[in-house]
């Protein structure tokens, strides 16, 4: 079963990239966008929620390669503060399924 992110984890993901929440609130507002109508808590749980999916994505990924993350996955994600950020964090993460099924 793939490894859900921790609380822990969590608050270290949306900590780490503290000026998502406020560019795309900006955003939203000046463009206009489908999700200018939404208030502030709904756009933070929905930031929040969005950066933890793809960190737990990035996890699998290491999960299902035996720890480590293949080159392609590490292009697409340095094109990108954020994704750069996510890629750092999950380097760090230990693999639990990977470290039990060697010992």
């Amino acid at each position: 079963m793939p490894r859900k992110a921790n609380l822990l984890e969590q608050i270290i993901v949306n900590w780490a990239l503290p000026l998502d929440l406020p560019y795309h609130v900006l955003k939203s507002r000046l463009l206009h966008d489908e999700y200018a109508d939404q208030t502030f808590s709904e756009r933070a749980k929905a930031i929040w929620n969005g950066k933890v999916e793809k960190y737990e994505k990035l996890l699998r990924i290491k999960e299902k390669h035996r720890g480590t993350i293949p080159a392609k996955i590490i292009d697409v994600c340095v094109k990108s503060p954020c994704g750069y950020t996510r890629l750092i964090l999950t380097e760090l993460a230990r693999n639990d399924a990977y470290y039990s099924s060697r010992e």
